[in-house]
């Protein structure tokens, strides 16, 4: 009798695990077909920021920087992921001094910036984020040169 509870137990299962394991490829398969259907003219986009950082009280916010960028494919894969650190100049700027390039072929690539500082008690907190999409690499004849104004959500120690 137990023999037969695990064997309709294993049955069951296996019957879920096909359902469920065909229902996933079949999400797979469709998302590269909606993949397929964006695919558009090839754009590029050069990305150079800088960030000036003060707090709620206006003061220059004078520590530790960090940025990150990095692309996201239309399928979730995620590419070109960058970190610049560097502490603000005594007016609260950073520049990383770099310029980033990424690569647009679907109308759902897009490329994320994140900027976090470290605060007076040694915690990172994420302050600032921004969204690339294909229409914005099409609209800024190739190039994101911004500096972002930031202003934290407290006051300078």
């Amino acid at each position: 009798m137990k023999e037969l509870k695990l064997s309709k137990l294993f049955a069951g299962a296996l019957v879920f695990a096909l359902i469920f394991g065909n229902s996933a490829c079949q999400k797979d398969e469709d998302l590269k077909d909606d993949c397929d259907r964006l695919i558009t003219d090839t754009e590029y986009l050069d990305v150079s920021v800088k960030a000036r950082v003060e707090h709620s009280d206006f003061i220059p916010f004078d520590g530790p920087v960090r940025l990150r960028i990095y692309k996201t494919y239309c399928n979730g894969t995620v590419s070109g992921d960058f970190e610049q650190t560097g502490v603000t100049d005594e007016e609260g700027y950073y520049d990383p001094h770099y310029t980033y390039t990424y690569k647009y072929e679907n109308l759902q690539d897009k490329v994320d910036l994140k900027w976090y500082v470290t605060d007076h008690t040694g915690t990172e907190r994420h302050v600032a984020s921004d969204i690339f999409y294909y229409h914005d690499a099409e609209d800024a004849q190739w190039i994101v040169n911004d500096v972002y104004e930031i202003q934290l959500s407290w006051d300078a120690p």
